[in-house]
């Protein structure tokens, strides 16, 4: 049996540990404030042209295609399998989609995009009847 000091002992640093652990966003969404940004895993891309973007204000989707090989040792054409995804993002904010920009490294794509300015509009006509 334990007793309690070196259970309370335990407890504390197990704590501790967690407390000091790095926190890693899970989300692929972040932003900053002056853009948006979408991180997507995405192994086995190989050129510019297997990765397509439709950006709207709101909306992110991302399509592509990733090549697989058989094996360490490529022999033929025939041992590459092709996989397609898609993916969509609501975005947390309005965005430029004309400001997107995109770079892929180490299997990870990282898609950049500017946000719209927030308008405030104080000027309404009001009309006196």
């Amino acid at each position: 049996m334990i007793d309690s000091s070196r259970l309370l002992g335990l407890i504390m640093n197990i704590l501790n540990q967690q407390a000091q652990a790095p926190k890693i966003n899970s989300s692929p969404v972040m932003e900053t404030a002056e853009e948006v940004i979408v991180t997507l895993e995405a192994p086995g891309i190989q050129k510019r042209e297997d990765v397509y973007f439709s950006i709207t204000a709101t909306r992110v989707t991302i399509r592509g295609v990733r090549k697989k090989t058989a094996g360490a040792h490529l022999i033929s054409e025939n041992e590459i399998s092709q996989e397609r995804f898609e993916k969509t993002f609501q975005l947390p904010h309005p965005v430029r989609p004309e400001s997107a920009t995109a770079l892929y490294s180490k299997g990870i794509l990282e898609l950049r995009i500017k946000k719209l300015p927030e308008k405030i509009w104080d000027r309404v006509f009001v009309q006196f009847l």
